[in-house]
């Protein structure tokens, strides 16, 4: 069921769900700015893992102020379970959608799209924060060829109390570095 409004945002439809949340496209009710509004699902809201990761991921991309990253516009919750919080809405698709329908990047496009991750890695790092799950389906490229860094779920602060305990796995094994694995 798609909820009318959360925050200051009327919903219009689902966009997309993961492990962390569901994410719906929203309007601002006063100005009228369209925002992607992540939900945190009722069942992980109840458990205080996940709602401190939640709120670690809200915090992170507050912290970022970058190009190449999507940017946060607010967050709260909503009566006693519903956390959320919204971000920049960004038109395209997500590289590996553009990859399966499109095939074979130019060599030119990937040293452009390869200096734009960097960017907004670096402004991360710079930031106090490891991504942990870079990922083509984590990173949206638009018609005019500018890529945008999503989902902080399972992002590090440096310095922050680990929610991870050790030896679990975070991340998306395919692009988990050898290390990491």
């Amino acid at each position: 069921m798609i909820p009318e409004k959360i925050g200051s945002y009327s919903i219009e439809k689902k966009i997309g769900s993961g492990g962390m949340g569901t994410v719906y496209l929203g309007k601002h009710i006063e100005t009228g700015e369209r925002a992607a509004v992540k939900v945190l699902p009722a069942s992980l809201a109840r458990e205080d893992g996940f709602v401190m990761r939640f709120t670690r991921e809200v915090e992170a991309m507050k912290a970022l102020k970058n190009k190449h990253v999507v940017e946060v516009y607010e967050n709260g919750i909503e009566g006693d379970e519903t956390y959320y919080y919204a971000m920049e809405y960004v038109e395209g698709v997500p590289l590996s959608k553009y990859i399966r329908d499109n095939g074979r990047i130019t060599w030119q496009d990937v040293i452009d799209y390869s200096v734009q991750i960097c960017q907004a890695l670096k402004a991360a790092h710079d930031a106090g924060i490891v991504h942990r799950d870079l990922k083509p389906s984590n990173l949206i490229l638009t018609d005019d060829k500018q890529i945008k860094l999503l989902d902080f779920g399972v992002a590090q602060v440096f310095a922050s109390s680990k929610l991870t305990k050790t030896g679990g796995i975070i991340g998306t094994a395919e692009y988990m570095s050898p290390e990491q694995a």
